[in-house]
């Protein structure tokens, strides 16, 4: 019976690897509360993000091809695979030396 195992540690590695890249920061460096916000809000109330991703001008200010859209709209996982990689775009920015956040809202 496959109850979906691969898929669950194929994304607990991905959050993991998140949060190590967060703990690497230089203990001066900060994640804004809006970050926060945002790191949580994909993580665990996965509903609120998409609303956020299709309710919000989310999407003016992150546009997204037609294929990827669909399968966000109606499936869980790829929306948080989506997330995740969002989140690391947004957190993790090469040139910042501050993770700030852009406000879709």
């Amino acid at each position: 019976m496959d109850q979906g195992v691969d898929i669950h540690d194929t994304i607990n590695a991905e959050w993991t690897n998140l949060v190590v890249r967060k703990r690497s920061f230089p203990p001066n460096i900060h994640l804004t509360e809006k970050a926060k916000e945002l790191f949580f809000m994909v993580r665990y109330y996965i509903d609120a993000f998409r609303r956020f991703v299709f309710e919000s001008r989310f999407l003016q200010r992150f546009p997204l091809d037609g294929k990827t859209l669909e399968e966000i709209h109606a499936q869980d996982v790829a929306l948080l695979k989506f997330g995740m990689q969002w989140l690391k775009t947004v957190l993790f920015k090469p040139k910042d030396t501050e993770a700030a956040t852009p406000s879709a809202q």
